[in-house]
């Protein structure tokens, strides 16, 4: 398209289809499970703290500077909770994240429009929707899908820049990248250039690898980085904070030595299937044809291939891996199915309709026995469950164990398989609505019952609030509180509302500080307290213990005066 043209234009409605879409997936349940760690309530205590100490400009968790992520979730976090009132909860770290999600869907939609794949805008927006992953953490309080739409409003703008030659375009991509930075780090970079540089390169020849615009564009992307962090590397005390955000926490992690989630370059290609299920079934007829067919334009078949084929590879060869790190390409991958879906390339008039047929009977069955499971579950509760991973016993009878959750199940699974059932005979034939309306249906159910009703019971074994609940019953709520070997980071301070609590590294710090006075209390993990009583401690007492995850917690405190002297128990 030559400069100054205008592309096509969105299909409104389809947009608001989508978000409402994203609602439904989205929102429900919400405010319903506690934050569980590691990273949601890590996260969401330190915009508490950033709030309640005033400290906008200086991260921070359990009283100290917070060096690990950059402020920019934490600051939406902050701005929601102001808006909406009320104490601090898990609503505004869920909500920045719902919100990102839902834009990154409708972003997925534009990107599709300017590519010229305008049919299968709305399927790859469902597609995206509807990823197991990408799902998940639309409802986790974390920052992954505010990453991941800045990462592709980035690359939005490049399209647009580079149809229409606009340089108000430009200035946005790199503006989106600069705030992408502050809301993960430089990794943003790295995906970004990728995509941008070999499309560039592969249309327009290697020179254009390298625009002219980096001379002002840098400059612009770097000033908002630099607005934060000289401010806060000069209130955290100087250039020892400098290294660890600019290199322990992000540059330092791209080395092996690091030891930041180190695993092999096969990782990915084991867990990413898994991660984007149900739309893997889909994935190798899609890329078949963004290979071979002729009739996806050059630029979508390079740009598409430089975001999710070969960013997908460059970050297998980087020594960190989390299955959300690939959160950001997720949009590439969703493009290329929602194309497959939307017949692109006329792959059903073809003779290729296969790609589509096989994996549509492929995801009938799945959500057909996904249904069954569940009712089976529901009926016979968690005897089902517990024949499979019998080491999970205790968990799956509190989530699954209550009349009222086994009812959901029952329900639950005859609407899933029933929809299956109905849609499988047009599944089969290829119809991609049918496809579609089955994986909506099999996550809209599995939101409603898994969000409002399930996830929320394993809160008995994935949330500290109860436990937090009990020692301010038992032991009062100005009594002090340490935390032995730093447990949980951040999860004791959100629920104990305190913005300090000291962290004892070994048996001398626990001896002094239970001999304090005032009676104070530590948090301790059982098998450490075994340890503690066997080296000659001082006297104190427990007040109760707790089974968390995959291991219990204790409360201990110095004794009374009426059991002074007595020991340990």
């Amino acid at each position: 398209m030559r400069a100054g043209e205008s592309g096509p234009r969105p299909s409104w409605s389809r947009l608001v289809a989508l978000a409402l879409l994203c609602a439904v997936l989205y929102l429900p349940g919400i405010s319903r499970r506690d934050l569980w760690r590691p990273d949601e309530v890590r996260y969401t205590e330190v915009a508490r703290e950033m709030d309640v100490t005033g400290s906008l400009i200086l991260p921070k968790l359990n009283g100290r500077p917070y060096a690990d992520k950059p402020p920019l979730f934490f600051w939406l976090a902050i701005l929601v909770k102001r808006v909406i009132g009320g104490p601090w909860d898990p609503v505004p770290a869920r909500l920045v994240a719902a919100a990102a999600a839902a834009a990154t869907v409708l972003l997925t939609f534009l990107t599709a429009t300017r590519l010229g794949m305008a049919g299968g805008g709305l399927a790859a927006g469902i597609v995206l929707a509807t990823s197991g992953e990408f799902l998940w953490m639309a409802r986790w309080g974390a920052m992954d899908t505010l990453f991941s739409c800045l990462v592709l409003l980035s690359l939005y703008g490049y399209l647009r820049a580079r149809e229409e030659g606009s340089r108000g375009w430009t200035a946005a991509a790199y503006l989106a990248a600069s705030l992408a930075v502050l809301a993960k780090g430089p990794l943003a970079l790295l995906i970004i250039a990728v995509t941008a540089g070999l499309t560039a390169a592969r249309l327009d020849g290697p020179r254009a690898a390298v625009p002219r615009s980096l001379l002002w564009g840098i400059p612009l992307m770097l000033a908002p980085v630099l607005a934060w962090l000289v401010p806060d590397i000069h209130l955290a005390g100087g250039w020892a904070h400098a290294r660890e955000v600019l290199f322990a926490q992000n540059l330092g992690r791209l080395s092996p030595a690091s030891g930041a989630h180190p695993h092999p370059v096969t990782y990915y290609f084991v867990n990413f299937p898994a991660d984007f299920l149900p739309w893997t079934l889909f994935l190798p007829g899609a890329l078949w044809l963004l290979k071979r067919d002729r009739s996806m334009s050059r630029e979508a078949r390079v740009f598409l291939g430089a975001y999710f084929v070969v960013t997908f590879l460059v970050l297998s060869l980087l020594p960190p891996k989390r299955e959300k790190y690939l959160l950001p390409i997720y949009p590439g991958a969703a493009l290329l199915v929602g194309y497959l879906l939307s017949g692109g390339g006329g792959v059903v008039r073809n003779g290729y309709g296969r790609m589509v047929r096989v994996p549509g009977r492929m995801l009938s069955w799945m959500v057909m026995g996904s249904g069954l499971g569940m009712a089976a579950c529901g009926l016979w509760g968690a005897r089902v469950a517990t024949a499979f991973v019998p080491e999970f016993a205790p968990e799956i009878a509190a989530v699954i164990g209550a009349a009222q959750t086994r009812v959901w199940l029952v329900l639950a699974g005859v609407v899933l398989a029933g929809a299956a059932w109905a849609l499988y005979s047009r599944s089969a034939a290829g119809s991609a609505p049918a496809i579609l309306s089955t994986a909506v249906v099999f996550w809209a159910v599995m939101t409603m019952v898994g969000g409002v009703e399930i996830l929320p019971r394993a809160d008995a074994f994935k949330s500290v609030r109860e436990f937090c609940r009990i020692l301010e019953e038992r032991a009062g709520p100005d009594r002090p509180v340490g935390l032995y070997r730093n447990l949980f980071q951040g999860a004791f301070n959100f629920y104990l509302e305190r913005t300090h609590l000291p962290v004892l590294q070994g048996p001398e710090d626990l001896n002094r500080f239970l001999s304090a006075p005032g009676r104070p209390a530590v948090i301790i993990r059982s098998r450490e307290l075994k340890r503690f009583r066997r080296s000659g401690a001082v006297p104190f007492e427990v007040l109760f213990e707790r089974r968390f995850e995959d291991a219990p917690l204790a409360a201990i405190v110095s004794p009374g005066p009426s059991s002074a002297g007595a020991g340990g128990p």
